[in-house]
């Protein structure tokens, strides 16, 4: 069979909760939901013009000819299992992938398993690449949340997170709390790198430049665990880039930080820029010794010239 080369958007989506299915329900009525949950895939797949190419397991493999249609059917994918005890994540990647076999091969289709696995169940998350290529309609529904290192690249990748509607996905908030910047100027200008050092109770943490993403929230798994029933359980996030410390808020009840000026900002499923010393505070207005309050300071690294 001849090779060809074509450009597309991968798209893996996986069955989330499908173990503990078969002792919670039983192997027949196990089986019966994880079916249907990939019959729902499929369907949608199809509707959105995209091409099922392996369905093997907890895993769907597809390919569409655009990145439109790949967010499309992703969001469809998470409305099929409205009601279902099972849930999905997808990741998607665009770009030129190898025909051969009856397969498809290469860079792009390893880095849409890599998103598939960062995402969590009923997130769609996806790479710059598959953002740069869609409609500004679909933009507003597409958030930077976070800069990592996957495997089997050598340079940080921007990672984003796809969302229903652009509800929850605006702009990022400048850090006067005021005016907007667009996601894709964010790190741009590349100043001197900074430091946060966070202060917790007894606990200092220092996050430094260039490092993987800090998560705070009510979940263990979580770098920096706060246990009130204010707190979600993936509560907040900090990202400290090439001179530039955003925190993105991923609760439904919302961050609030005070700046040097002393003004509170509420911050609900946004993100926002950092740029004074301040405090963070976690579902609750900032109050003294409150029990979601972190104090954090910027530090701006010393260069060492050669």
């Amino acid at each position: 069979m001849t090779r060809s080369e074509q450009t597309v958007a991968v798209l893996i989506a996986d069955v989330c909760g499908s173990t503990p299915l078969y002792e919670s329900s039983g192997n027949f009525k196990a089986l019966d939901l994880i079916a249907e949950c990939l019959d729902n895939i499929t369907r949608v797949v199809e509707s959105e013009g995209g091409t099922v190419l392996r369905s093997k397991g907890d895993d769907v493999l597809c390919t569409f000819p655009d990145s439109d249609s790949a967010v499309c059917a992703a969001s469809g994918m998470m409305d099929s299992q409205a009601g279902s005890p099972l849930e999905i994540h997808v990741g998607i990647d665009y770009g030129a992938v190898v025909h051969d076999r009856g397969g498809i091969f290469g860079d792009v289709v390893n880095i849409a398993a890599r998103m598939q696995s960062l995402a969590k169940p009923g997130e769609i998350i996806t790479t710059e690449a598959v953002y740069e290529k869609l409609s500004d309609t679909l933009r507003r529904q597409v958030r930077l949340l976070d800069i990592q290192t996957v495997k089997g690249k050598s340079q940080p990748m921007n990672i984003y997170a796809v969302f229903k509607d652009d509800t929850h996905v605006t702009y990022y908030v400048g850090e006067d709390g005021k005016h907007t910047v667009h996601p894709k100027d964010m790190f741009k200008a590349s100043g001197p790198k900074v430091n946060i050092i966070l202060e917790f109770g007894d606990r200092t943490i220092v996050r430094r430049d260039g490092g993987p993403g800090f998560h705070i929230g009510r979940a263990e798994s979580c770098d920096l665990v706060i246990d009130e029933p204010c707190v979600s359980r993936d509560h907040a996030l900090l990202t400290v880039r090439r001179g530039k410390v955003l925190l993105t808020d991923m609760s439904s009840t919302g961050t609030w930080i005070v700046q040097a000026d002393g003004v509170p900002i509420l911050l609900r499923r946004d993100v926002m820029q950092l740029a004074r010393d301040g405090v963070i505070s976690l579902g609750l207005r900032p109050k003294e010794n409150g029990p979601t309050m972190i104090r954090y300071r910027l530090e701006q690294e010393e260069r060492h010239d050669d």
